[in-house]
């Protein structure tokens, strides 16, 4: 009788062991899967975004500011795949307010986009005397950040 009671308990030793080892690996696995998905679902959404900047392109062409005006005006043309949204205008590094866009004669708001294959202005508050040289940097929506340097004539 003895004998049985020790043959029991190792038994239900063993399958209290054998329980607790297979609650811990499926705890485990079902953390892990959870990781991964959102790790997944991270990268595919990074990768997504990334592609959309891809497709976003604007040349910035002239700049044109007159003496005695209190605005200047950037030409862009979107040559890109996608609508580009202005998010920030920079002018010798420091931040302007974007007045206005003009798409074919016309003035919008600047929170416009600007459509594949269109010709625009943005309207900035500028002054500026001896300047002979301007930096301009343009802030997509997207984050997508653009260059030209011009010569103030």
């Amino acid at each position: 009788m003895r004998n049985m009671r020790k043959c029991q308990a190792n038994v239900l030793s063993g399958l209290i062991l054998a329980a607790s080892v297979i609650a811990t690996w499926t705890l485990i696995l079902s953390w892990a899967h959870a990781s991964l998905e959102s790790l997944h679902r991270s990268i595919f959404e990074e990768v997504t975004t990334g592609i959309e900047t891809l497709k976003e392109n604007i040349v910035i062409e002239d700049f044109i500011y007159q003496v005695g005006n209190n605005y200047a005006l950037i030409a862009v043309r979107n040559v890109g795949m996608n609508s580009v949204k202005i998010n920030k205008v920079y002018v010798n590094d420091t931040e302007v307010t974007v007045l206005s866009i003009i798409v074919n004669g016309v003035e919008y708001s600047s929170d416009i986009t600007i459509n594949t294959g269109t010709y625009a202005y943005i309207k900035i508050s500028f002054s500026a005397t001896q300047v002979k040289y301007v930096k301009v940097k343009i802030i997509s929506e997207r984050e997508v950040r653009y260059y030209a340097g011009f010569k103030v004539s």
